[in-house]
């Protein structure tokens, strides 16, 4: 910086050679630190080319790496490696995907029980302009699904809603067994996280929103 240089000139005013030495270091050390950043760069590069790593985005603090349909999910450490391995490019289940894609039409409506991430909702949102309702009471995962919704800004067909689904209306025991993976009880179990949520029936749902047909449900 211009006060750096302004220190070492007054510094060193009666040492003209120290000068010289000194500003040849500071421009060796600024090129040599701009080679082995551009080394960095290309090596990484082509190594995310070399292992299939799809492009990754930095919003706030947060990772996003892009997949093969063109959709963008958070990068989560804790979570097996990373996120189900997609980060290198492959589609997570893709038979399952396919058959879900084969019976939702164009604009239509579907369920995502146990949405986790967001994976099926955000596919059939992006691939079919699907209304899709994610339910996913897990915290963390839940958290996921809302920054992947927004991120691919689908929230006006993806309506995430942190509850249960399951045979009752009441509360659970909704007890972590890692960081996205959860289980529902209806008493305390010896699980290290347990929280209480709430579980709805598919009808009482339906009724609720005076919903009509649902083309495809995913559980």
């Amino acid at each position: 910086s211009i006060f750096d240089i302004t220190r070492l000139i007054k510094g060193n005013f009666r040492h003209p050679t120290q000068i010289v030495v000194r500003a040849w270091q500071f421009v060796m050390r600024d090129l040599l630190a701009k080679k082995i950043l551009k080394l960095w760069i290309v090596s990484g590069l082509a190594l995310m080319k070399h292992v299939g790593l799809r492009p990754l985005a930095f919003d706030e603090g947060r990772v996003f790496f892009k997949t093969y349909n063109g959709l963008e999910f958070l990068y989560v450490p804790q979570f097996d490696g990373g996120l189900l391995s997609i980060e290198f490019g492959g589609l997570w289940e893709q038979r399952e995907l396919q058959l879900l894609l084969q019976h939702t039409p164009q604009n239509g409506v579907s369920f995502d029980i146990g949405a986790s991430f967001g994976w099926f909702s955000l596919s059939l949102a992006s691939a079919r302009h699907a209304t899709v309702y994610s339910f996913e009471p897990n915290r963390d995962a839940y958290a996921a699904l809302c920054a992947n919704i927004t991120r691919n800004k689908l929230t006006h067909l993806v309506k995430p809603q942190r509850i249960a689904v399951g045979d009752k209306n009441g509360r659970v025991y909704l007890a972590k067994v890692d960081y996205f993976g959860s289980f529902v009880s209806r008493s305390v179990t010896g699980a290290a996280d347990v929280e209480k949520v709430t579980m709805i029936t598919i009808d009482s749902f339906r009724k609720k929103y005076a919903m009509g047909k649902v083309d495809s449900i995913k559980c």
